[in-house]
């Protein structure tokens, strides 16, 4: 039984006709508002027009007129009570319809109010409360009005939408016009955390699950939350996931013992169960059923391959999806031979795929179903050819190309041999002078590197072996054979700034005053100024920049840390070191190997970084640095050790 605004629909769903009856006759143009059925079997139905009409399980129909049972023509919600009394909200007021149709009425007025009555819920203590449309809750007992519950009290609103007994829980749900109230024992709490105020009903089931039907959806929350003052989880049921239709507000709907759920939506009714409101196994069939070639339609079937002649422009498919469910599902499209991904929209907003000026060639238009995850579900395919214009055709290349070929081949025969000559001539003149450059270049910068050594006596050859210990430690992180002889480059002119820095303060035999230091310093910055604009080897300013940077950031000149310090700065920051402390210098004689080793591990993670100064130690280990050349044999120890 389905009311609706113009009357009433009966439905045999077990074969699924209508069926009309004297019943809808008489209800016929009538605005449904509520129907109920009790425990005797009959059927209670509320009208705007009729009044309240009883429809027994035998088919007798009986009128409750506002002349003889002063229950008024315009009814708005019926419920039998625990007494088995029938009470009706109507437009005279609350009528108690009791043992032998013999009706009181609580009308309108100073105890109940003005406010239309839009609910009414029995509490176990018999108590009837009564929502009304702005006078908040009236409290009926034993036929006679016992008290209010309004916003005063603490209800959100009062406007009284819904009201649901929990007997579990023992509380009164409220659904108001502008949120959520829960009361116990007469004392009202606002259900704050929910996330959402246009509510119009709520369902209990039997797994402590609520569902709050809105003008969004379905929320779905656990009950326990909705009596809590905690944040709400939720999963929201709307148009997305299949809520084919918006809730109708000020509707009752029902939910049968197998927890089906009968909504009221401006579509229809919609069933949903309640266990399984999102059904895992989803069914849908795909077709396309036709093309349109310049708005013509033509038919097409899978596995038959269509041919469209060279003269078409456009090119609609129509997709036609069965969706045996209720959800809105995202489908995807995408024409192989043209395009290279899907384009994903909703079932609902799936319209023509119109494709313009296609190149001839063949085509396989795809449609798919995907699930949440994005997965397809469904899938259907639809080739077709396009054909080719003349000049595209085979046959017509390979006559071009044989005509053509003859051509280039007399042609080719006529200069190949003088561009071969002369190509081959020019190559080899590059590659001389490139070699030169190349040598020349390696000359200049050993050149340079030794220049810079030069100024301190103690330092011989020491931008070479810092360079040589660098290039063991990229060999060692996996540069290859090109970015070693970069790094080997840049560690030569790493001290280049040098240059800069007084003799005096170079070859200083004492410790350098506080201000002198400073001016050491600066041969970093002066070494990038002047690599700055040299562009033959990759980040040689970076060797020279950073290689006193400290990988704990207590370094200079800029204070890095950590990798933000560059690559070659932190490689040759090892070399460095382990060169400075296992050579002698003008201010002290070269440290006992022990003593560097143990200098080098104590670095590491404060002045070196911890992986290269790892890769250096293996180095070391393994015999790859000659220690007897550096020490002899009375200092011939190990890393490890």
């Amino acid at each position: 039984y389905v009311g609706a605004d113009n009357g009433l629909y009966i439905l045999n769903l077990s074969v699924g006709i209508s069926v009309k009856n004297e019943l809808t006759e008489i209800l016929e143009g009538c605005r449904i508002r509520c129907i109920k059925s009790d425990s005797k079997g009959n059927l209670w139905i509320c009208s705007y027009g009729k009044g309240l009409v009883r429809y027994s399980s035998d088919g007798e129909i009986k009128v409750f007129d506002e002349e003889t049972y002063g229950i008024g023509s315009w009814t708005r919600v019926v419920t039998e009570l625990s007494n088995g009394n029938i009470v009706v909200g109507s437009d005279t007021g609350v009528n108690i319809i009791g043992p032998g149709e013999k009706t009181t009425t609580i009308p309108y007025g100073d105890e109940l109010g003005s406010s239309q009555i839009l609910s009414m819920c029995e509490l176990p203590d018999k108590r009837l409360f009564v929502g009304t449309d702005g006078n908040g809750i009236v409290i009926v007992d034993d036929g006679k009005v016992e008290g209010h519950i309004t916003k005063e009290d603490g209800l959100s609103s009062g406007v009284i939408l819904r009201l649901v007994y929990d007997s579990k829980s023992e509380h009164l749900f409220v659904v108001t016009s502008n949120g959520l109230c829960r009361i116990k024992d007469d004392a009202v709490s606002v259900i704050s955390e929910f996330p959402y105020s246009n509510n119009y009903d709520l369902i209990l089931d039997d797994d402590g699950e609520a569902f709050i039907l809105g003008s969004a959806g379905i929320y779905v929350v656990k009950k326990s939350a909705l009596l809590s003052d905690d944040p709400i989880d939720y999963t929201l049921l709307n148009s997305r996931v299949g809520l084919r239709g918006a809730i109708t507000a000020n509707s009752w709907n029902e939910v049968t013992e197998k927890e089906n759920m009968y909504l009221c939506t401006d579509r229809g009714v919609i069933l949903m169960n309640l266990d399984h409101y999102r059904p895992g196994r989803k069914t849908y069939r795909l077709m396309v059923s036709q093309i349109k070639l310049d708005d013509v339609p033509t038919p097409i079937e899978r596995g038959i391959g269509l041919t469209i002649g060279k003269n078409v422009n456009s090119i609609e498919f129509v997709p036609e999806i069965v969706n045996y469910t209720l959800e809105d599902p995202r489908v995807s499209y995408y024409l192989e031979g043209l395009e290279s991904d899907y384009k994903t929209v909703y079932q609902s907003e799936l319209g023509g795929v119109i494709y313009t000026n296609l190149p001839s060639g063949e085509y396989v238009f795809h449609l798919a179903i995907l699930d949440e995850n994005g997965k397809k579900i469904e899938e259907s395919t639809y080739g077709f050819t396009k054909e080719k214009p003349i000049y595209a055709n085979r046959w017509f290349l390979a006559y071009m190309l044989i005509v053509g070929g003859l051509f280039i081949g007399w042609l080719s025969w006529f200069i190949t041999r003088f561009v071969t000559q002369r190509t081959i001539a020019l190559q080899q003149e590059r590659l001389e002078l490139a070699l030169k450059q190349v040598q020349m270049g390696n000359e200049t910068i050993l050149a340079i590197a030794k220049t810079v050594d030069a100024k301190d006596s103690m330092t011989s050859e020491h931008s070479l072996r810092v360079s040589d210990y660098s290039v063991l430690i990229a060999e060692e992180y996996g540069f290859n054979k090109e970015e070693q002889e970069n790094l080997r480059k840049a560690a030569l002119l790493h001290d280049i700034g040098k240059i800069g820095i007084p003799d005096k303060i170079l070859n200083k035999p004492a410790k350098l005053s506080d201000s002198e230091y400073e001016i050491m310093k600066t041969h970093v910055t002066r070494g990038a100024e002047i690599l700055k604009d040299f562009t033959l080897i990759d980040h040689v300013v970076e060797g020279a920049r950073y290689h006193h940077e400290r990988y704990d950031g207590s370094g200079y000149p800029d204070g890095l840390k950590g990798d933000n310090i560059p690559l070659y700065g932190r490689i040759i920051a090892i070399a460095d070191a382990f060169d400075a402390m296992t050579a002698n210098r003008v201010y002290r004689k070269k440290l006992g190997f022990a003593d560097v080793i143990k200098e080098l591990k104590e670095g590491r993670g404060t002045q070196f970084d911890p992986e290269l100064m790892d890769l250096f130690i293996r180095i070391i280990n393994e015999g790859k640095i000659d220690i007897e050349k550096l020490y002899g044999n009375t200092e011939k120890e190990t890393a490890d050790e």
